[in-house]
């Protein structure tokens, strides 16, 4: 895509950090968590079948990239692709 733009500006991990922490906050952003961590602690791998492990793999690293980034951890990734 011509409008994604990797960035890897702390200015913008912020603002990109604070939207999260924003849009999970509250009683159902709770709920939300709990499903991601759900998520992220999944097993990837699915014997005999790449394509499941692959898609498996993806929720994990979505679930996971999304919970490091609403933590406060200094060592979560600064680049991230955001559509403008």
């Amino acid at each position: 895509m011509d409008d994604t733009k990797l960035f890897d500006r702390d200015d913008e991990f912020r603002k990109l950090r604070s939207a999260w922490r924003a849009a999970l906050a509250g009683s159902h952003g709770e709920v939300i968590i709990e499903d991601l961590r759900f998520y992220a602690q999944q097993q990837a791998h699915q014997p005999g079948d790449p394509y499941t492990t692959a898609f498996n793999d993806g929720m994990r690293t979505i679930a996971t990239n999304i919970l490091n980034m609403i933590e406060d951890k200094d060592n979560v990734s600064r680049k991230t692709k955001v559509v403008r």
